[in-house]
């Protein structure tokens, strides 16, 4: 596909597929593929609150007696958001005979998957002018494109996913031919030449890391519009790693938990496996190809529906009235729209089955904001990142320059992501040796908006102040050589700096700590317990001042201050805070 968008760009006109992403797969997808509607019902809204065990159970009890009902031996199957998920799953283990895993099979919403998805992506992209592009090139607005990094909309920031590889495909073959027009052959493949780049490139290195995470959220996507199973489970594989270097831990504890059950899914549920298989993990609401959605999203759209004049919610005084209305509307929807569409006169025009960014109105809006994106670097207004060559790692609006701390941490960003996943899975999963709900540590990962604090880039600013302070009194006494009638004493009468060392740090003024004037208050005791404490056999602690004075951590107060006190001492309260 990516080929076709710069084929778009170098000829400037419409050539035989398109260059969207929902378009290109839904040219290519047969017209057999395409399943007929399917048939949805709504039960009633829960009473109450649905991330609890109880409503849980009570919902896996309903929806096993339904689908008995229905079609009597099927194992039913039932989707929730994450904090579902997880109260599904708890259900499962704690009642293995009433709702367990032989009986039901409980399966996360990959809509909420995604939308995760996009909040790490956001916080990938914030601060490294991606954004702004979307600004200077008029495809958004400025709350618009600074949205993106919520994932607020996630067909907008999926939308803008895609731009942002045709864009990046486009600037990197741009830089390619450039190496190959000032350089004789034989010369390198493309995939080879920006791996030599990336080694020594971190801006390189770094845009090469989000073409790969936003193709794997494009796959995850792929895989759910054209009923892949395979696909969708690799996809999912791949970013489960993502979540536990951004500190989405709920995603990141209970994902490897569904890729185990979907992994013992051909043991434990062959015939749900086979189906799975086929593409029943997803639901066809519409007529057009290319066009399936997962289950959750389907949901959405019945509450959706369901909401419409009003819903039932407000509208009948009874219980039972709202009840018989949530249940029939979406049925009483279906069946006007299938007698509309046997019974009235033939539309004037014919309907098209393929997906609607396929049209050539959605080819051309594309092809004129990648274009748009395109001209801010043209202009100068935005870097080409595969042509910064440099041991730098800079913005891409303002080529501002980043800490070697970002570079580092983006750099080991997927692997240290890899290794927490593998760690988890061994742990907690194929060993058992620690408890699934055990502390997931966070991670420290420094981007481009979230930069390592002060106390980290101390000493790098120092060398390089140190550096600029020798190259400027070297220019400076070489000028005063070339003038005999110089004074030396009045040179080194003056600061090289515009702002004092003593009072400022790299610009910014020192602000120091209370504590720093202890030292110079008279009478203040040696660092240190006195020697009172020392000797004291009895010490009384202010435990609500303790608590805020201890760091949050795993280890007990109580064992933590025994520590800090002699063997002397005599401990009379014996409860564990």
């Amino acid at each position: 596909m990516l080929f076709f968008v710069y084929r778009h760009i170098v000829y400037t006109k419409i050539l035989e597929l398109p260059i969207t992403y929902s378009g290109f797969f839904s040219k290519k997808q047969p017209l057999e593929d395409i399943r007929p509607a399917a048939t949805i019902g709504v039960f009633p809204v829960l009473p109450e609150k649905a991330a609890s065990m109880a409503m849980q159970k009570h919902a896996m009890l309903m929806i096993m007696k339904a689908t008995e009902f229905i079609n009597p031996g099927q194992i039913p199957v039932i989707v929730g958001d994450c904090p579902l998920y997880a109260q599904q799953k708890k259900c499962q283990w704690a009642y293995p005979e009433d709702v367990g895993e032989h009986k039901i099979v409980s399966f996360i919403g990959f809509l909420h998957i995604e939308m995760a998805s996009q909040e790490c992506g956001g916080k990938l992209l914030a601060g490294s002018g991606w954004e702004r592009i979307f600004e200077k090139g008029k495809v958004f607005t400025h709350g618009t494109a600074k949205s993106l990094l919520g994932g607020s909309n996630v067909k907008r920031t999926r939308y803008a996913y895609q731009l942002t590889l045709a864009f990046l495909h486009v600037l990197k073959l741009e830089a390619y031919n450039e190496y190959m027009d000032a350089s004789i052959g034989p010369h390198e493949p493309i995939d080879v030449w920006e791996e030599r780049l990336s080694i020594q490139a971190p801006t390189i290195q770094y845009w090469r890391t989000v073409t790969d995470y936003l193709l794997t959220t494009c796959q995850f996507v792929r895989g759910q519009r054209s009923g892949d199973w395979c696909l969708t489970l690799n996809a999912l594989e791949d970013l489960c790693p993502w979540f536990f270097v951004f500190g989405h831990t709920h995603y990141a504890r209970w994902l490897p938990v569904f890729l185990r059950d979907m992994a013992t899914l051909p043991d434990v549920h062959p015939g749900v496996q086979h189906a799975f298989v086929n593409g029943k993990f997803v639901v066809q609401r519409s007529s057009k190809k290319f066009s399936l959605m997962a289950l959750d999203q389907s949901q959405e759209h019945s509450i959706k529906f369901l909401k419409e004049d009003s819903g039932a919610k407000g509208k009948y005084g009874q219980q039972e009235e709202k009840d018989v209305i949530e249940l029939s509307k979406s049925e009483v929807l279906r069946l006007t729209e299938e007698f509309e569409s046997a019974c009235l006169l033939a539309p004037a025009r014919k309907v098209s089955i393929e997906h609607p960014e396929a049209s050539e109105t959605e080819q051309n809006k594309f092809l004129g904001r990648l274009r748009g994106m395109l001209e801010v670097v043209e202009d100068g207004r935005a870097i080409n990142p595969f042509k910064e060559m440099g041991s730098d790692l800079v913005t891409l609006d303002s080529g501002e320059i980043m800490d070697p701390e970002i570079i580092k941490s983006l750099n080991e960003a997927s692997s240290k992501g890899k290794e927490m996943y593998d760690e988890f899975v061994k742990d907690r999963i194929e060993q058992a040796t620690k408890p699934l709900s055990d502390i997931i540590p966070r991670v420290k990962m420094y981007t481009f908006s979230n930069q390592p604090p002060a106390d980290l880039r101390k000493g790098v600013n120092k060398v390089t102040s140190y550096k600029a302070n020798t190259a400027l009194v070297t220019k400076l006494f070489l000028s005063l050589k070339a003038r005999p009638d110089a004074d030396i004493d009045d040179f080194f009468r003056h600061e090289n700096q515009r702002e004092p060392p003593s009072l400022c740090d790299q610009g910014k003024m020192i602000t120091g700590t209370k504590s720093a004037l202890l030292g110079c208050l008279p009478g203040m005791p040696e660092p240190g317990r006195s020697a009172a404490a020392r000797e004291a056999t009895v010490v009384v602690l202010d435990m609500a001042a303790v608590i805020h004075m201890i760091k949050p951590q795993r280890a007990y107060l109580i064992p933590l201050l025994e520590k800090q006190i002699t063997n002397n001492t005599t401990r009379v309260d014996g409860t564990h805070i």
